[in-house]
């Protein structure tokens, strides 16, 4: 599911998450040039439209306050880490339309660096969630983030002067943007840029395996996925060690319910990391944007990889608990 962004920001959540890392960060005393580091997220920008349709009058007209027009796509990791106070920017593509203006307004709102391109030629990528009850249903026009321009490879100087850059494998479905990340990380990769790479969706691991194989085998330095995209991309296994490498050095696994696995260079078995108990789950969209945002807070000033997984969970319960996903 893909994931939003609402007004009503749980500010005690980010707070806390933020001074218990810096009382850690102080604790471990790692060294100064750790906190530098700063995050550049690449991929889709949307607009939602979260509407609900609870007693819906079909061939009327039905008046409902709630409503809410908000932000999505990959941008939510950015706001996120920026919530945390990670230094982050966002590249993307919008249109000259006022959906754009809006996305844009969004990200200076939440002191994220905006690198996205302005295509006057497409229209921004608008999402129609529609909510009755615990389903959602979702109506699609991806717009501007299918038709990257080329002007995105002038800005490869900026992106690079970010130490990790986060991606996903939705970047990978449209040939001509593929084309252009990959030049984009030929270029981090040659500056010593650590790759981060989510596998997004199943069904995209199912039907593009061979180029996220290829992909994760040239750029990715770390992989992030859920045990239903690890068992297609490893055969029907949760276990991928197998992939982990000279070139991969850390794969985390979201289980839902059931916590993170996450395996490691510098560790000989899986870790373990529980869920975080909650009451009650009011909506699941944007938890795995959480709960990365969450974990590369932690893994950026330096935490270990254990912190890194409480991190990540902590976040994504808060967010699981309430409608919106930031």
């Amino acid at each position: 599911m893909k994931s939003i962004y609402t007004k009503n920001i749980n500010l005690k959540v980010s707070q806390t998450l933020l001074s218990l890392e810096l009382e850690n960060y102080q604790k471990l005393n790692i060294q100064k040039h750790v906190i530098s580091m700063s995050v550049c997220v690449i991929g889709d920008a949307f607009v939602d439209i979260l509407t609900p349709i609870n007693n819906l009058i079909k061939g009327g007209v039905t008046i409902n306050d709630r409503i809410k027009i908000c932000t999505g796509g990959t941008a939510n990791v950015a706001i996120w880490l920026s919530r945390l106070g990670i230094k982050t920017a966002f590249v993307g593509q919008v249109g000259s339309d006022i959906f754009g203006k809006y996305f844009k307004e969004i990200l200076k709102k939440e002191n994220v660096e905006d690198l996205t391109i302005v295509d006057i030629s497409s229209e921004t990528g608008v999402c129609i969630s529609l909510i009755e009850e615990n389903e959602r249903s979702f109506i699609v026009k991806r717009g501007a983030n299918d038709t990257w321009n080329t002007d995105m490879l002038n800005i490869i100087d900026r992106i690079c002067q970010y130490k990790v850059i986060y991606t996903t494998a939705y970047s990978l479905v449209n040939r001509r943007n593929k084309k252009m990340l990959e030049a984009i990380l030929s270029s981090a990769k040659g500056k010593d840029c650590e790759i981060w790479f989510n596998l997004a969706s199943h069904n995209i691991v199912k039907q593009y395996k061979e180029e996220i194989t290829n992909f994760i085998n040239n750029f990715a330095d770390n992989l992030v996925m859920n045990a239903d995209e690890a068992k297609i991309l490893t055969g029907n296994s949760v276990n991928p060690m197998g992939i982990l490498n000279k070139h991969v050095k850390n794969i985390i696994i979201t289980m839902g319910k059931n916590g993170c696995l996450i395996y490691s260079q510098n560790v000989d078995n899986a870790i373990h990391i529980p869920a975080c108990k909650i009451k009650d789950v009011i909506d699941v969209t944007g938890a795995g944007d959480a709960f990365i945002s969450g974990f590369l807070a932690g893994y950026i000033r330096g935490c270990s990889i254990e912190k890194c997984g409480q991190m990540g969970n902590e976040l994504a319960s808060k967010v699981i608990q309430k409608i919106g996903a930031v």
